[in-house]
């Protein structure tokens, strides 16, 4: 064969996603490091996925030149972007975690209709616990989550409490996505899907 000549290849299976999402300290780590167990199975931690989804559609959104940009094209350049990016677990069943991805989910539905959404609640005072807890461990690592600053427990608290747990954006694209129909999957089911 020279280096010219088109090799054909088989069609790849359609990517099988799923989403890993919900409030920090939860289990969804925890969750997709279970799920990597099963050797069929692709689990994340966390991907920069969601991130790359939203600034595509906001890079397709935000230029004059974005009206000649149709449905079809955005629709298959964000599906070209995640099938690009999983092309080598095709095979498998993914899982990606990003809480990003609650804020995505029309576009997830649209592209993935078969995709379900695994969401890992805790209550909001467990979860200040344990990050606590964690700071207590670790006194001399300022953590990301606070943003590398040094305080005390109250600022962290009030910073928890209005960043990642009552804050509008990490809870209302969850509810919505209850109002719009779609109901919690039974986890089993997800698992034995073929």
């Amino acid at each position: 064969m020279n280096r010219f000549e088109i090799t054909s290849h088989a069609k790849m299976p359609p990517l099988k996603l799923h989403i890993i999402s919900g409030l920090p300290r939860s289990g969804s780590t925890l969750l997709a490091a279970i799920l990597r167990q099963n050797p069929d199975i692709y689990a994340t931690i966390e991907t920069p996925m969601a991130d790359l989804v939203a600034g595509l559609v906001r890079d397709m959104s935000g230029h004059e030149g974005s009206i000649f940009i149709t449905e079809g094209q955005r629709e298959r350049m964000l599906r070209s972007l995640l099938e690009a990016y999983y092309k080598d677990v095709r095979n498998k069943l993914v899982f990606d975690a990003n809480r990003r991805w609650c804020a995505l989910l029309p576009i997830i539905s649209r592209l993935f209709p078969a995709a379900r959404v695994i969401c890992c609640v805790r209550s909001p005072a467990w979860i200040i616990d344990s990050i606590e807890r964690a700071v207590h461990r670790n006194p001399f690592m300022a953590t990301r989550i606070f943003g590398h600053e040094v305080s005390n427990v109250y600022a962290r608290v009030e910073k928890l409490l209005k960043d990642h747990l009552i804050a509008p954006s990490r809870t209302t694209h969850v509810l919505s996505a209850y109002k719009k129909g779609r109901a919690p999957a039974n986890f089993s089911a997800i698992l034995t899907e073929k």
